[in-house]
């Protein structure tokens, strides 16, 4: 009967092998979870070889060979590269002594901006500040910016407001303040809030989603190639038939107004299904 092969640790190099990087928020995290799959792994090719073996050999069957709390330490600084595997080898919880947790404790206060992923409290206010103001002195001007925006500010704020540091209103007051460059922007964001929010007033808390949509209207208010949808009032299309767009050229005017008409239906449509 085919035994299963011995499993076998990736080597250093290797694409699947596990990686740290220590500039960058959260690998660290990310490098003990890789770890934590291989020794799981290990372990689990372990027992299936030992029942095989067991079956094959009922006679002198040797134990079943998990690993050490020493062999994972070691194994963690295989995977490491000049200093950051020096640093790992010269704490007092390498040794003998310390246990796996105990070691991974220890690492973890030597990278603090690391962060953990089972920690929630490892992002501060200071971290949702900076992030508004590295945008508002950039510029949201894109919908490719505001997504870029949105992704790690509703991470960080999620999670603020998780632990009791922030509330809905601060996560609404940031967002709005991340477009303080551009005043013509906000003042849209929050007339479109109070267009389609039912019941808002201003000053109110925001769901995020919701906010988010209105920032995408509001720059797409603000798009030149969109301008035109947005300038006139429904009441006003039948008067566009002498009207052009610049990018249009001479494009029939029936086909202008009736291009007015779709995109304003869609923008309708947005507004009354929210969700």
């Amino acid at each position: 009967m085919a035994t299963t092969p011995l499993f076998q640790f990736p080597y250093r190099r290797d694409d699947h092998a596990p990686t740290f990087e220590a500039r960058q928020r959260f690998s660290l995290g990310q490098y003990f979870a890789d770890l934590e799959k291989l020794f799981l792994q290990k372990d689990k090719n372990s027992i299936i070889r030992h029942g095989e073996i067991n079956e094959a050999h009922t006679n002198d069957t040797p134990p079943i060979t998990l690993l050490t709390d020493n062999e994972k330490k070691k194994i963690a600084v295989k995977y490491l590269y000049g200093e950051d595997r020096q640093y790992w080898i010269d704490i007092p919880e390498y040794s003998d002594d310390a246990s796996w947790t105990q070691f991974k404790a220890e690492i973890y206060g030597l990278y603090p901006e690391a962060g953990n992923l089972q920690d929630k409290r490892v992002f501060a206010v200071v971290d949702v500040n900076a992030l508004v103001n590295e945008w508002r002195m950039l510029g949201i001007t894109s919908n490719d910016d505001l997504e870029e925006f949105c992704l790690p500010y509703k991470y960080i704020t999620s999670r603020l407001i998780e632990v009791g540091k922030l509330c809905q209103l601060d996560q609404t007051r940031g967002f709005i303040e991340a477009f303080g460059s551009q005043p013509e922007v906000q003042k849209k964001i929050l007339e479109f809030v109070e267009r389609n929010v039912e019941g808002y007033f201003r000053g109110d808390p925001i769901d995020f989603y919701q906010l988010r949509k209105e920032a995408h209207w509001a720059l797409s208010a603000h798009d030149p190639y969109f301008q035109w949808i947005f300038d006139e009032p429904p009441s006003a299309l039948e008067e566009t038939n002498q009207i052009m767009s610049p990018r249009m050229g001479n494009r029939d005017s029936k086909t202008l107004m009736n291009m007015r008409g779709l995109m304003r239906l869609l923008y309708t449509l947005e507004e009354a299904n929210p969700n």
